[in-house]
């Protein structure tokens, strides 16, 4: 009897035996991890495992999903169907990640992004997973490449995904950012894109170096020294005096990435000029020259004959080497006359031209003095002079 039981035990396990599923994982190089995602098994290659009968679920095949990871190899995914109570065999030949893409941006950060060449779709891989990587109208880019992404960083491909990257993504840049490369052939990145060369197998790097656009307005003026102002009501204001060069940063300019602007050039004693529209594209210099024309001042009276004098401080030297002070008139003309802003009074005493605030003093034989006040915004004195017989107050 007990010859009996043994014989029973030996043929279930031989039955057992014949019945039981193994898969063998297998990958080069080997002591990649395998990970059967749905049977929850991990083991590391090569080695063999043996699965559940229950996963069949009473069906001759099952699908499963077999993941490979290796450090410094390139994740590997299959799917495939196994055989209930056979040996299965799984392998996979894992590519080593030893290409490296360096990209780097002085003296700021930079925002780029990977386009298709021909029109194609560029996908991440995280999107694109399960889909056909050689479809003609996209690419999907390998594992922990993003599309788009801020210098600095560090990317890493197999020599298979290097020369799949080059045949079919390039890389560009925003011209709205307010730099632009300096080396000519990275200017590909905003002229439609910069075609990717990669020496596989080894580390890339793309260094940029990149300069601000700037956009300049140089004004100039005959005689020099005169204000130039932005008098639109949103308008810059006060830009500086002539010579000016006024540099305007990328944020100052509108949304069709210019500067437009309405100037006036004025100076004291002169007639001020206008440029009405200004507009200057972004990264471009436009230069301008005004020769000022000097105002008029038109002196009259009532009557005529009126003289017309300036009043002014004349130092005078003492011995001991100090010096007094007194007004002395000068005269000016006669009316009726004209004179220009920019004449000078004389060269027996302080000989500039009027100036703001200067006393303007008018004498006539048998009318009362009067004074006024000199105003470089104002190009016209009339005055009627008072006849001494009515009695003389001042007059201003």
């Amino acid at each position: 009897m007990k010859i009996l039981n043994n014989f029973f035990l030996l043929c279930c396990c031989l039955f057992l035996s014949s019945c039981a599923t193994r898969v063998a994982v297998e990958s080069k190089p080997t002591g990649a991890k395998a990970i059967l995602e749905k049977n929850g098994i991990i083991v590391t290659t090569n080695a063999t495992t043996d699965i559940d009968s229950k996963f069949f679920k009473g069906e001759k095949t099952a699908q499963e999903n077999i993941t490979f990871t290796k450090d410094d190899y390139r994740t590997q995914h299959k799917d495939v169907e196994l055989i209930k109570g056979e040996d299965n065999l799984v392998s996979a030949k894992l590519d080593k990640i030893d290409t490296s893409l360096k990209v780097t941006s002085t003296p700021i950060p930079m925002q780029l992004e990977f386009v298709g060449k021909n029109g194609k779709e560029i996908v991440e891989h995280s999107a694109g997973r399960g889909e056909e990587s050689d479809s003609s109208s996209r690419y999907i880019l390998p594992e922990e490449w993003p599309k788009q992404f801020s210098t600095p960083v560090q990317l890493r491909a197999t020599q298979v995904e290097a020369e799949e990257l080059m045949e079919n993504v390039k890389l560009v840049m925003p011209d709205d950012t307010g730099y632009l490369p300096t080396e000519e052939d990275h200017q590909q990145l905003v002229d439609g894109g910069m075609e990717l060369s990669l020496t596989k197998g080894r580390a890339n790097e793309i260094a940029l170096v990149l300069e601000p656009i700037i956009t300049t307005l140089k004004v100039e003026s005959d005689p020099p020294g005169a204000l130039v102002e932005d008098v639109r009501a949103e308008g810059f204001g006060k830009l500086g005096e002539t010579p000016l060069s006024k540099e305007f940063r990328w944020d100052e300019l509108n949304a069709e990435k210019s500067v437009c602007l309405k100037l006036k050039i004025s100076k004291p004693g002169y007639k001020e000029a206008r440029l009405e529209e200004v507009c200057i594209l972004a990264g471009e210099e436009r230069s301008f020259k005004k020769k000022l024309a000097p105002k008029t001042i038109h002196f009259n009276s009532k009557p005529d004959g009126v003289v017309v004098s300036v009043e002014r401080i004349r130092e005078t030297p003492l011995p001991n080497g100090g010096s007094t002070s007194m007004p002395v008139g000068k005269t000016i003309g006669k009316t009726p006359f004209n004179r220009l802003f920019t004449a000078k009074v004389g060269d027996t005493m302080p000989n500039q031209r009027l100036q703001e605030g200067e006393k303007l003093i008018f004498t006539k034989k048998d009318y009362c003095d009067a004074q006024i006040l000199f105003s470089e915004d104002k190009d016209k004195y009339d005055i009627t002079m008072r006849p001494k017989a009515d009695g003389c107050e001042e007059q201003e």
